[in-house]
């Protein structure tokens, strides 16, 4: 099943869903809308105290009654804006200058702990360990002391991976040892220790998180990951081979098979097993992407690139182009990056296929240095163009034009300036959307050549 933010409907790296109520208001009833709002905050919240939880669900009242409180005021509006999506880091500081500038006349003498919350990922986001620490200390709840650990380490490993290790080292080891069920902590911190190839140390969380969530795919990987790099690998192998042969791999997880099958075979050849899997996804993607061949007229459109030229779909003419609409704050866009990265690496030295990575629907007031900056930061070497909203319409042109209701999006347009596919969302295999996606160009590439032959004089 592909994941997708549709509109400004958002999944974050945590696959924590953010639905804005306008959209929502479209699609259902009054009745539902409050169904489905309150069926995200209990995804949101399930480490928050019932008396926080009831804070969160209501923080319209939570400012009515702390009126002449700025701090539980602002805490109210952020974790407003927060649910909804729309947060960042600069929110974040922002509370925590203010918390800090009242803390001494603050009223409130319990019910702080959404209130260090917040705190607390301020001080993370500045590395600052010391006072970061200092505040996680005074969390009562258990739960959401461990939740914040868990995001200040993801937020630190951006910068310091080893740090962020250390910083969540000990409430691992706590969470283990307690046989306690908080797979979102054993599944991060078994994920940061595996960036760091310490496969040893990270299997134990990994087998954790895997006991507590066998089916989630991510956990299942990686601890079939973990089993082959040390060196289990009559468990890894079957969990490896259902995962590569379904699409769901990737090029560490291909690897990790050919080892595991290297060493439980060494009388067969590794390389000739695992071209024979990749050689049976793509005839079994071929037969569904032929069935998805449309031809309809792609309609004109306009985007900028990153020195601000305005493009347009006729400056490609004669080219096979692969439109990929995203967002720097959409889940599944970002996932789908390493193999979008893998396709741009298989394409790059032909001269008739051109992708234009499109950031669409953006949240911050500078989307083209937003859009650099992740880009540069993951080291993905992609054609960044930028389709701004209009002022005067409150729209982006680009993904208006082609009717983007959910993102990624991606079209493949043929030389004859028609769209031949549409894929809407990501399904979190990258062997199986690169197949996919090649093999759609490729498909374009054969219309264009028809459509040529049959155009040349008798």
């Amino acid at each position: 099943m592909k994941r997708a933010c549709f509109s400004n409907i958002r999944v974050d790296d945590n696959n924590n869903m953010r639905v804005p109520y306008d959209l929502l208001k479209t699609n259902f009833g009054r009745m539902k809308i409050r169904i489905f709002v309150l069926s995200v905050l209990a995804v949101l919240m399930t480490a928050v105290p019932a008396d926080a939880q009831q804070r969160m669900e209501n923080p319209d009242s939570d400012s009515l009654r702390n009126e002449n409180d700025p701090v539980a005021k602002a805490r109210s509006e952020l974790l407003k804006t927060m649910v909804r999506g729309a947060g960042n880091d600069q929110d974040i500081l922002a509370f925590k200058d203010l918390f800090l500038a009242n803390e001494k006349s603050i009223r409130e003498n319990q019910h702080l702990d959404l209130t260090y919350f917040l705190v607390v990922q301020a001080f993370a986001i500045e590395m600052n360990i010391a006072e970061m620490n200092a505040y996680i200390a005074k969390i009562k709840s258990p739960n959401l002391r461990s939740s914040v650990i868990r995001l200040c380490g993801i937020r630190i490993a951006k910068k310091d991976p080893k740090l962020a290790i250390e910083v969540m080292k000990e409430e691992a080891e706590r969470l283990y040892l307690q046989q306690d069920s908080y797979r979102g902590y054993m599944s991060s911190y078994s994920d940061l220790l595996i960036r760091e190839e310490r496969y040893e140390e990270a299997l134990k969380y990994g087998k954790a998180a895997f006991k507590v969530n066998p089916k989630d795919e991510y956990v299942a990987s990686n601890y079939a990951l973990l089993l082959s790099k040390t060196g289990h690998h009559n468990e890894a192998f079957p969990m490896l081979e259902e995962i590569v042969n379904s699409g769901k791999g990737n090029e560490k997880l291909r690897q990790a098979l050919q080892e595991s099958y290297a060493y439980l075979n060494p009388e067969k050849d590794e390389k000739t097993y695992i071209a024979g899997i990749e050689n049976k996804l793509i005839t079994s993607i071929k037969q569904k992407v032929e069935e998805k061949m449309v031809k309809e007229a792609a309609p004109s459109f306009t985007v900028k690139d990153v020195n601000g030229t305005s493009v347009s779909l006729a400056d490609f003419a004669g080219k096979t182009i692969v439109l990929d609409f995203w967002a720097t704050w959409c889940g599944p866009c970002v996932a789908s990056f390493p193999a979008m990265q893998r396709v741009v690496d298989l394409y790059r030295d032909d001269p008739n296929v051109k992708l234009l990575f499109i950031h669409t629907y953006e949240k911050v007031t500078d989307p083209l240095k937003n859009a650099q900056a992740y880009l540069k930061e993951k080291n993905y070497s992609m054609d960044l163009y930028i389709d701004a909203r209009d002022p005067q319409t409150k729209k982006n042109p680009a993904a208006s034009a082609l009717a983007v209701k959910g993102i990624p999006s991606k079209f493949v347009i043929d030389g004859e300036g028609n769209i031949r596919f549409k894929v809407v969302g990501f399904d979190g295999g990258d062997d199986a959307a690169v197949a996919e996606l090649s093999t759609m160009i490729e498909l374009a590439k054969k219309s264009d050549s028809h459509a040529r032959n049959n155009t040349l004089p008798q």
